[in-house]
């Protein structure tokens, strides 16, 4: 890759999409159901979720040993007990583990990891054996379409991130499949002027990334992966607990083509795979995405991925490890670290 490349690690904003968003009248899944709502960030969408699928403090919660911690800082805050289910190389549940978790717990969290399916068959019938919710957590999997059906459209609940897979200043999305549910309403929006200068920001991200002969420089360099502690980026903030959604978001959202961005995705996931073949000391623990998804960045298990890192950023790729720290909550063993330790990602 040449020197002053810019690969970015999230969508850049393109001026032809600026000026169709107020115009914009498409709708997709899962804007277009009745149940869902829209919201600052993913993780006050999780908050939301969990409060109206009745889960109170106390409550068993299975989720993922691999995880951001933004999903598990809502349900820590609502004081429910987190339970940790393994999360093995290949990014899969262990089932077996699951089902001797199962019994009692009160609800299911699945995390669809980089825009590729978990076994929702297998995952659904264990919830409904024993009686609890299943909450997909698809931030990476918005537009995914997986046997047919659209990723998020399987669990009582769903999650969604606008900003990882759009470009967009702002956006979390909740989906509730009970038609009885009551209706969410946010009591105010993130502001319109700070949305209007995220998207400024991603417009000269765009512009930065395909200037030819010179550099652009955009922000800082990326930094090094956080300890494990929690840090702000990861935590929930209370005052913004019921902050919906800036309408710029969901109007950039409606003018994109679902269709395009699932393209793209998987044609800039392909070119990745083919250029980087098979390098020493890493593998792909996820294969080749199956038509009809979206995939979010491509995940390598590397033995040195600070200095891959390293590596691709003096290149001008904004690779990095994808979750470099856990919440305090996730009470981990530590053989459950090596996908926190191993796992690079390639956007």
């Amino acid at each position: 890759m040449p020197a002053r490349a810019r690969v970015l690690s999230r969508p850049g904003l393109r001026p032809g999409l600026l000026l169709r968003a107020p115009f914009a009248r498409r709708s997709w899944f899962p804007l277009d159901q009745p149940g869902c709502s829209a919201w600052h960030l993913a993780r006050v969408a999780v908050w939301q979720g969990l409060r109206a699928l009745g889960l109170r403090p106390g409550d068993r919660v299975l989720m993922p040993a691999y995880h951001c911690g933004s999903e598990l800082d809502p349900a820590a805050r609502l004081g429910l007990s987190i339970q940790l289910y393994p999360i093995g190389a290949d990014l899969a549940p262990d089932l077996g583990a699951l089902a001797r978790l199962a019994p009692g717990a009160r609800a299911l969290y699945v995390t669809h990891f980089f825009g590729f399916p978990q076994p929702l068959g297998e995952l659904a019938a264990l919830a409904r054996a024993h009686g609890m919710p299943l909450i997909e957590d698809c931030a990476h999997a918005l537009h995914g379409v997986s046997g047919g059906a659209p990723l998020g459209s399987a669990g009582d609940a769903a999650i969604f991130s606008l900003r990882k897979s759009l470009p967009a200043p702002d956006g979390g999305l909740l989906l509730l499949r009970d038609p009885a549910a009551p209706a969410l309403r946010a009591a105010r929006n993130f502001p319109p002027r700070r949305a209007l200068g995220g998207a400024k920001m991603l417009a000269l991200e765009h512009l930065a990334a395909r200037t030819v002969g010179k550099r652009v420089r955009v922000g800082a360099e990326i930094a090094r992966p956080a300890p494990r502690a929690l840090v702000a980026d990861i935590a929930l903030d209370p005052a913004a607990a019921d902050l919906g959604a800036a309408a710029l978001s969901l109007a950039l959202a409606r003018a994109e083509d679902p269709a395009r961005v699932r393209a793209r995705r998987h044609a800039n996931y392909r070119e990745l795979r083919a250029r980087l073949g098979a390098p020493a000391g890493a593998r792909f623990p996820l294969g080749d995405p199956a038509p009809g998804l979206a995939p979010w960045i491509l995940p390598a298990i590397v033995g040195d991925p600070e200095a891959v890192r390293d590596a691709m950023i003096r290149s001008g790729v904004q690779a990095f490890r994808v979750w470099g720290e856990t919440h305090p909550a996730a009470d981990l063993d530590p053989g459950e670290t090596f996908v926190f330790d191993a796992l690079g990602v390639i956007p």
